[in-house]
């Protein structure tokens, strides 16, 4: 089912240390957006520090996304079931975090191929970097930040070690004036 859905849900530990490296840019004010809700751990770390932001939560599975609205009554929060690559593109984020899906581009449905194909070649980026859906996910992204917006996510060393993603990496290194990047000995 992981390798269909991509639903490799994040530990809460790892979740609360993406979530240290960015926290003292949270405001109450600011909009974040975690565009592959799941289990909705990220919203559980944030919420934890600070109910007064305005976040929108996506996932392609309606079943999470009624356990975050039952969960998570936040007034000034959104949670909708759907893919993230179907949402509307005009649409930007002071803070966009998350846990990305890992599924194949085997495995995808011809139509989410067809939509990850546009968003790399409107991003100026060639097909062969389109291996996964996780990288569409961090391109499309990209496109959803405000000027001077933070990305956060939990993604394969897969950006470090291949050849694809010597690409997608100096992609991203052009995006951001900082890019930080941290690994861990054990697999998380």
């Amino acid at each position: 089912m992981n390798k269909e859905t991509g639903a490799y849900y994040t530990p809460v530990a790892l979740a609360s240390f993406l979530l240290s490296k960015v926290l003292d840019r949270y405001c109450k004010e600011d909009s974040i957006l975690e565009p592959s809700l799941g289990s909705g751990v990220f919203i559980d770390v944030i919420k934890e520090i600070n109910n007064n932001f305005c976040l929108t939560g996506l996932d392609i599975n309606d079943s999470e996304i009624r356990k975050a609205k039952k969960k998570h009554e936040l007034s000034n929060s959104i949670f909708k079931t759907l893919d993230f690559l179907d949402f509307n593109e005009n649409i930007k984020f002071n803070h966009i975090i998350g846990n990305p899906p890992y599924i194949r581009k085997s495995l995808l449905f011809e139509s989410q191929k067809i939509k990850c194909n546009d968003i790399h070649l409107a991003n100026d980026l060639p097909l062969s970097t389109f291996k996964n859906i996780w990288i569409t996910f961090l391109i499309k992204s990209i496109n959803h930040l405000h000027d001077n917006g933070t990305l956060a996510f939990v993604i394969p060393a897969d950006i470090l070690q291949l050849n694809y993603g010597k690409v997608v990496l100096d992609h991203v290194s052009k995006a951001f004036d900082r890019v930080e990047i941290y690994s861990f000995d054990d697999i998380l």
